[in-house]
């Protein structure tokens, strides 16, 4: 077998599927060749980029064909890959390998555990993320002062608005018709009572029905100021001066409306606040005046900052039906309030604590939960 391991060293060299005859090799390999060998041979290299790793040697009686040999090209790339990815994974990934380049150094080893433990008990920030939405400050609400139903619309959504300017219009049919019955029982009412006020001077008996006369009088009286008064509340006008902040116009004509709903909002675009609906799974204990970074969906890279203010102590159902606290927060005096409306994810701080802590906390919440500890 000494000249099949000649032959490997004298075709070791070459980097390509090649074929290899008597012809080939120094005459002291012939005699050899012809002792152990069959007479076609061919050298298939594996190498893995310029790293060598070791080749194939096969040998039979016939000769190869072109077909084979291109084959076998293709197949050494195919064992080379796979040889050099098992000889990464075993020179990078194993045990022993990390055990002696890391633990097997006293150093080093002790190293890496105080840098862990540093690590783990350096102090971070705790940070929660919740949807937001830019709120009107201090609106003003207009409510419907009659039931009735929504017969204009004198204004847009988000249009600017006047102190005064006549918001809406409810329809007038129905009071406007009593309005002239009342007023009709009240003439016939004073025509009654001064035709029995001229008869009282002829006949004393009817002085006595002018008392009763007199007070149904007064009563139509007052029922026809009632419904002049009525009337003049038909037009629903802006109590003070800013944005009328409601859904749509359309929505609105034609809606029957009661005592006291809720129509439009007036509100001033320089005072806003964030409103933020955090749930209870990602609630924390905040500090007093707990920095906020608002990012609106419409830009997503700028934080506008705010300072928290509000954080209700009972959790609510929001409009996706996730239990929730209700928390605000005031922008700073410096700092220009955006549109309302807008919305948003908001970012709320809250105090240091170690990073074990902070990666822990949730999977022991919920291992608490699970196991009822």
């Amino acid at each position: 077998m000494d000249a099949a391991f000649d032959i490997i060293l004298h075709a070791g060299r070459s980097k390509e599927v090649r074929e290899i005859t008597i012809a080939d090799v120094p005459q002291e390999f012939a005699e050899g060749w012809q002792e152990w060998l069959p007479r076609h041979v061919i050298w298939m290299p594996l190498n893995a980029g310029r790293k060598r790793l070791g080749g194939m040697l096969l040998v039979r009686d016939r000769a190869w064909t072109q077909a084979e040999t291109t084959l076998l090209n293709h197949l050494r790339h195919v064992y080379a890959h796979a040889w050099f990815a098992h000889l990464v994974k075993e020179s990078e990934w194993s045990w022993q390998r990390i055990k002696a380049r890391w633990i097997s150094n006293r150093w080093r080893f002790w190293g890496l555990v105080a840098l862990s433990l540093l690590v783990l008990f350096a102090p971070i920030r705790q940070s929660v993320l919740a949807p937001a939405e830019v709120r009107p400050l201090d609106a003003q609400v207009v409510r419907s002062p009659l039931a009735g139903i929504v017969d204009k619309v004198n204004i847009e959504p988000n249009q600017p608005v006047k102190k005064g300017d006549v918001l809406l219009v409810l329809d007038d049919d129905e009071i406007r018709t009593q309005l002239q019955v009342a007023s009709k029982e009240m003439s016939m009412m004073e025509a009654k009572y001064q035709q029995l006020v001229q008869r009282s001077f002829r006949d004393a008996r009817s002085k006595s029905s002018l008392v009763t006369l007199r007070a149904k009088a007064l009563q139509k009286r007052e029922d026809v100021d009632f419904l002049k008064k009525q009337m003049e509340k038909l037009e629903i006008r802006a109590p003070r001066d800013g944005l009328a902040l409601f859904t749509d116009s359309d929505d609105l004509i034609g809606r029957p409306v009661r005592i006291g709903e809720r129509l439009v909002v007036i509100a001033d675009p320089t005072k806003a606040e964030v409103r933020m609906m955090l749930p209870v799974g990602n609630s924390l204990l905040f500090p007093d005046h707990a920095e906020v970074a608002l990012f609106l969906n419409m830009e997503p890279t700028h934080s506008i900052p705010a300072v928290l203010s509000y954080a209700a102590y009972q959790a609510q159902q929001d409009s996706g039906g996730v239990l929730a606290y209700e928390m605000r927060a005031q922008f700073l005096p410096s700092q220009k309030p955006p549109r309302i409306g807008l919305r948003g994810v908001a970012k709320v701080y809250g105090e240091r604590v170690p990073m074990i802590y902070y990666l822990l906390r949730r999977p022991l919440a919920v291992a608490r939960q699970t196991l009822g500890w």
